[in-house]
């Protein structure tokens, strides 16, 4: 249950970073000196989304369908790691919308 959880919060976190993402976008897409940047920060969030999918398919066959692991521990350890790498994507992108909101002041 306490894995469960923990996807729920980092994808939560990311549904979130994404409509901010979304947000920032549109609010500069208008303002010509912000165009270029805005332009970049959609091409750099669309590949950090591309991370999210292989990193579930990665999570999922590592944990489970791995037949070598046989303890929990193990499973736990895979789960944090998966988790991390998902948190990391998440700073990535929110890195991106505070250089997006920094510079289209």
């Amino acid at each position: 249950m306490d894995k469960v959880r923990s996807w729920l919060v980092v994808g939560f976190l990311a549904l979130i970073t994404v409509f901010l993402g979304y947000l920032a976008i549109t609010q500069f897409s208008g303002n010509k000196e912000c165009s270029d940047t805005v332009l970049l920060t959609k091409v750099k969030m669309i590949e950090q989304q591309k991370i999210f999918e292989p990193l579930m398919s990665n999570y999922i066959a590592s944990a489970y369908e791995d037949t070598s692991i046989e303890r929990i521990a193990e499973q736990q350890l895979i789960a944090e790691e998966s988790q991390i790498t998902a948190l990391q994507v998440i700073t990535t992108q929110n890195n991106l919308i505070y250089e997006l909101l920094s510079a289209c002041k």
